[in-house]
């Protein structure tokens, strides 16, 4: 008869493995958004070491809610926040999310041109997969954001005879929208988006 103290450990062991593995060899299609969730990133572009021009920042709230009256439907909620000087009030800024950042902000997170690649690769550290055309995904390690942990992955191109940065994300495969996602230019950081917090009721 096996003794309490090995089925604990034969329990402890069994569950441990299911937690380091449950995302391990999936795969990741991003926007495939879920009912009742809700998400709020940082962004910041032009980012700069210099104190008097600091990097452009907003706060994004997105909101996913369930219609209980209204079977098939959902409620999408999305909301800003940045600063801003008094002579920039203008109508572009208070209407248009694009001119507050400057650009589509799914061009900041994946691009839609690049959202096929995640379904060539697997989420294992280690995993290196090279695209026609684009360059080679890397999954480097893992890294907790907001609170979640996700895979860094890492997109090179190829410049003369050296790899480049373009851009990485970190990734959990539950989730809609990558945890951060990284755009560098000519090696430098010029531009993030990060999750602050994530809630699905």
């Amino acid at each position: 008869m096996f003794s309490k103290k090995l089925i604990f450990t034969v329990l402890f062991i069994f569950c441990l493995l299911i937690t380091t593995s449950s995302y391990a060899g999936t795969q990741w299609k991003p926007y495939q958004f879920q009912k009742d969730e809700r998400y709020e990133f940082k962004i910041v572009l032009d980012m700069t070491e210099s104190e008097e021009a600091p990097g452009k920042e907003v706060i994004y709230v997105l909101e996913i809610k369930s219609v209980p009256e209204k079977e098939g439907f959902v409620e999408l909620n999305f909301t800003t926040k940045s600063l801003i000087g008094e002579e920039e009030l203008t109508y572009e800024k208070v209407f248009n999310l694009g001119e507050i950042i400057g650009v589509p902000l799914a061009f900041l997170i994946v691009n839609p041109m690049y959202s096929y690649i995640f379904e060539q690769v697997e989420f294992d550290v280690g995993e290196k997969i090279k695209i026609l055309g684009l360059g080679t995904i890397k999954v480097v390690k893992k890294e907790t954001v907001g609170g979640r942990e996700g895979f860094v992955c890492q997109l090179f191109q190829v410049e003369g005879n050296k790899e480049e940065l373009l851009i990485e994300w970190t990734i959990d495969p539950t989730l809609a929208l990558p945890l951060r996602a990284k755009n560098f230019k000519d090696g430098e950081l010029e531009s993030f988006f990060e999750l602050i917090s994530y809630n699905k009721e």
